[in-house]
């Protein structure tokens, strides 16, 4: 190594984001900012500190022993978060693109390499040592980890491209990685031949180690960690020292292999494999170095790598680094374009679709810039190459993503076309309904609900329960089908008791209700694509929601959870069907939870309590929307409701349409036996408002329509006041603190229709 750089123990078989990180962190970072803020840092202050090296390198050596140690570490992390049952499930798409967009431009850029060493022209040039495969799987290889960030950044990790996208790019990385070891164990092989005596043991232990790795992963480590899980309280963490063990296994291998560079990074990648994803392995090991790494370790090894930027080389104008460059780019060219008519020819997508996968696949980052540097240390190539290229990387590393946003536009796979709303139900037809729930409290109040919705032979449910569980310590979001022959015990977790919960209402209500139960995991800020995507499938008139906070009985907010406010708010904004957020203040406080007995709690839910329900209406759809959906509490016999219509005394300003509608349907509701109707006129907000605070006290359940950005006389100088948006003014009204009312809330809004 010359004594004008720092040494970075960089390793080629992965390529990996240096600052992507996509589990649960605990605080908000963007993704992007991180990484570019040490690289430029590192540019900025690279020919200081290259003119301080030049006399102190032994003093700078510790800033590289640091940065590889970060870049080891980063590594072991992303192998744990990597769920490796992708490649079994994503089929035979993901393998078709991620084998060819990986072997093809491989291929390209090995050939053009050869060419280029042969013309005799570059015979006498330093670059002529720089190895044409190592080259070639640098410029074509997929970065799992950097797909999974990005995905995750732009909120498209569980659209139909994100999980394409994820597969591939898994199958890809995972590809490039063993061939990068196969082929430097082939040669490792051909100087082992000539090696001398004293040196044939050291080549053969490395010639074997990567096998025996993988073998005792596989049959030792593996299955001792699992035991470990197995041998671990429920929603307890693993104890420290099987952490602490892991940690120095990874560590002491990257110790035993810093010679060899390439297989500096494999003990560590597959020993995270080893690990098993998610919690409680997975999850402690990603939550216990965590801070330290994306703090600390990573950011000095961007800044490190950037260091080696040198822009006043006086090879920049050399046209060997200028044909390697083109090289480069040429290759990159040829991976987007293998990707773009794959996904066009085979997946049969949309021309922008597939330009947005072609990007995915092709984009690079700071890590790429960290392969290259360990090009740059190994063969010796000088400054302007790596300073070319590295540029090459920076740029399609910012301006990929930025397409992608630009040609990806995941909520129009939900602008249904088609009405699914349950206003254009028809008659006896069933009615589809996605019910989510996050923790054991919505379990009782959401089946309450629907029970009191009263099912039956002509007005069927089917019910589409989604568990929303948050992502940590793995890569992949899951999505999981739960069968109905499944054995499930009181001993289970709190949603083997739910879900034996709405099997029960199932069976209470024979022929009228059907239960299907879902898992979904994923991160917080793609939870609505889940959400959205089972509506979809599932052709939903209904998604209803829990709300963001929870009551005690004395009427003191107890639990307050913003992600899922967001995620309400997500839901709202590109549902494509009906939406409903349940507030429960009432059920929770008589019925408990479900850590109580099973047998208690299906009892609760079917008692013969009596249930006063209020629907206020002032016009509009979501307001008809919210009155169809009530009118099914009136045939039931436990229950009560009475529709409130709120007239103004002027001219309301809605369209004519809607007021035909609207009288069409308080006409219907005028003529039904079993609904009390009562309709007063109200000039101004504060009218309404002194309305609903009587409301909230006599009702066990009010019923209203969301009304977003609709101004009307029921509700002039309300909307100042309004605090939680996604509740609409007469939504929020009811939950403030003044009104002091202890009823339950459902707001409704009717699905939006693209026109």
């Amino acid at each position: 190594m010359e004594n004008n750089a720092i040494q970075v123990c960089i390793p080629t078989p992965i390529n990996v984001s240096s600052g992507g990180y996509w589990g649960d962190r605990g605080y908000s970072v963007n993704e992007y900012s991180l990484p570019r803020l040490e690289l430029q840092a590192g540019i900025v202050l690279g020919p200081g500190l290259r003119k301080l090296v030049k006399d102190k390198y032994e003093n700078m050596e510790v800033l590289g022993t640091t940065a590889a140690i970060g870049f080891v570490l980063f590594v072991f992390q992303c192998a744990v978060k990597t769920d490796l049952g992708m490649m079994k499930k994503s089929g035979i798409m993901p393998w078709c693109i991620g084998v060819l967009s990986l072997y093809l431009p491989i291929y390209f850029g090995y050939s053009n390499t050869l060419s280029i060493r042969r013309d005799r022209r570059y015979q006498h040039n330093t670059i002529k040592n720089l190895r044409p495969p190592l080259l070639s799987s640098i410029f074509a290889m997929t970065s799992f980890p950097m797909v999974a960030m990005l995905l995750e950044e732009l909120k498209i990790l569980n659209s139909e491209l994100g999980r394409l996208g994820l597969s591939s790019a898994l199958v890809a990385d995972l590809l490039g990685l063993t061939t990068s070891v196969v082929n430097e164990m082939i040669n490792l092989e051909k100087v082992a031949r000539h090696a001398s005596s004293k040196d044939f043991p050291y080549y053969s232990v490395m010639l074997a180690s990567p096998i025996l790795a993988v073998i005792a992963a596989v049959f030792l480590l593996r299955p001792a960690m699992k035991w470990v899980v197995r041998n671990t309280p429920e929603d307890r963490p693993v104890k420290d020292f099987y952490v602490y063990a892991i940690l120095f296994l990874v560590l002491l291998t990257t110790y035993v292999t810093r010679f060899n560079t390439v297989f500096l990074v494999w003990f560590p990648l597959v020993i995270g494999l080893a690990v098993p994803e998610g919690p409680p392995f997975g999850s402690t090991l990603v939550s216990k170095f965590d801070g330290i790494l994306n703090g600390l370790l990573l950011p000095i090894c961007v800044a490190t790598i950037s260091l080696r930027f040198n822009f006043s080389s006086e090879d920049l104008g050399n046209k060997l680094v200028h044909k390697y460059t083109f090289l480069c780019l040429e290759t990159l060219v040829v991976k987007f374009c293998v990707s773009f008519v794959l996904s066009l020819t085979l997946c049969k997508m949309p021309i922008k679709d597939s330009a947005s996968l072609a990007l995915i696949l092709n984009n690079r980052g700071v890590v790429d810039i960290g392969l290259f540097a360990f090009t740059y240390d190994y063969v010796k190539i000088n400054d302007a190459l790596y300073t070319m290229i590295s540029l090459i990387f920076v740029a399609m590393g910012t301006t990929g993503p930025v397409l992608v946003k630009l040609l990806y536009d995941p909520s129009k796979k939900y602008a249904a076309y088609q009405k699914r709303n349950i206003a254009d139900l028809k008659r006896n037809s069933e009615l589809q309904i996605v019910a989510c729930i996050h923790t054991p409290n919505d379990v009782i109040p959401m089946i309450k609900l629907l029970d009191v919705t009263c099912p039956n032979k002509e007005n069927p449910l089917a019910i589409n329960v989604l568990h929303l569980v948050k992502l940590t310590g793995r890569a992949s979001s899951l999505f999981i089908s739960h069968q109905k022959q499944a054995k499930t015990t009181s001993d289970l977790s709190y949603f083997g008791n739910a879900t034996f919960l709405f099997y029960q209402f199932e069976q209470s209500n024979w022929g009228a209700v059907s239960v299907n139960v879902f898992t979904a995991v994923s991160p917080p800020n793609s939870m609505h694509d889940d959400i959205c995507n089972l509506a979809f499938d599932k052709q939903s008139s209904l998604i209803l929601l829990p709300f963001h906070q929870r009551w005690c009985p004395d009427g003191t907010i107890e639990f307050e959870d913003n992600e899922i406010r967001t995620l309400n708010s997500q839901i709202l904004n590109v549902s494509p069907c009906s939406v409903g957020i349940f507030i429960d203040r009432a059920t929770l406080s008589h019925h408990g939870t479900v850590s109580r007995s099973i047998s208690t709690a299906s009892r609760s839910s079917s008692s013969a309590t009596s249930f006063n329900v209020a629907m206020i209406f002032l016009g509009g759809a979501d307001d008809r929307e919210a009155l169809i959906f009530a009118k099914r509490f009136a045939q039931n016999d436990r229950a009560s409701l009475t529709v409130i219509a709120l007239e103004a005394n002027t001219n309301t300003g809605m369209p004519e349409w809607d007021i035909m509608l609207d009288s069409v349907v308080l006409r219907d509701v005028k003529s039904t036996e079993g609904i009390k109707y009562m309709e007063t006129v109200v000039k101004v907000g504060s009218e309404t408002a002194m309305i609903l605070r009587s409301v909230a006290s006599e009702y066990n359940l009010v019923v209203v329509g969301r009304r977003n950005n609709i101004d009307s006389p029921q509700t002039s100088g309300l909307k100042e006041w309004s605090e939680i948006h996604e509740l609409g003014v007469i939504g929020d009204l009811l939950v403030s603190k003044d009104l002091e009312g202890t009823c339950s809330i459902l707001i409704i809004q009717q699905q939006k229709v693209k026109r």
